[in-house]
């Protein structure tokens, strides 16, 4: 099911990074480029989604809840700070790939593993409220879809990583209230 949500959350993310892959490879070479590019950052994806689900299996964390609200304020206060800020901008980065041979696939998937590893540095605090979650999976999947898409593809992202904490403290605070409701 991580792979699956990774796929659906982090590929349109990752559309700029794979263009980058097809106009820099030689025609002949350009969908194994493609794909070995896809799978290298999808395995660096699940690889987090992985230690994240048994950390907080092993750790004995209740899904949900108060750990949903703790997830979602340290998602919105890891947007405003300068690492995820760094982390953002190497997304945004890319690497010269050699054209052909043995060279070619080390340099897709070099380029996979850094942009998977920006990638993870940037929006590791988000995917854990998909941890978190209990209920509404589905949701949080969407709207997280579109912040991840946008912080990525925006042409000013400072300005929009502001609105994304502001979102992200908001449903925090209706998180907690909905829970201290109950």
């Amino acid at each position: 099911m991580w792979a699956v949500m990774v796929l659906a959350m982090m590929l349109p993310a990752a559309v700029p990074a794979v263009r980058h892959v097809a106009v820099n490879s030689l025609s002949w070479r350009r969908g194994r480029a493609v794909s070995m590019f896809v799978g290298v950052y999808a395995a660096v994806w699940i690889a987090f989604g992985f230690v994240a689900m048994s950390a907080a299996s092993a750790l004995s964390l209740p899904p949900g809840g108060v750990l949903l609200v703790v997830a979602l304020t340290v998602a919105g206060a890891w947007e405003l700070t300068p690492l995820k800020r760094r982390a953002l901008n190497r997304c945004h980065s890319t690497s010269p790939l050699p054209p052909k041979g043995w060279r070619a696939h080390l340099g897709v998937t070099r380029f996979a593993l850094r942009h998977g590893g920006a990638c993870v540095a940037s929006c590791w605090a988000t995917m854990l409220v998909m941890v978190a979650a209990q209920s509404g999976r589905l949701l949080w999947c969407l709207g997280f879809t579109a912040t991840t898409a946008m912080d990525k593809l925006t042409l000013k992202p400072r300005r929009y990583t502001r609105l994304c904490a502001a979102l992200l403290g908001g449903a925090a605070a209706t998180t907690a209230m909905l829970l201290l409701a109950r």
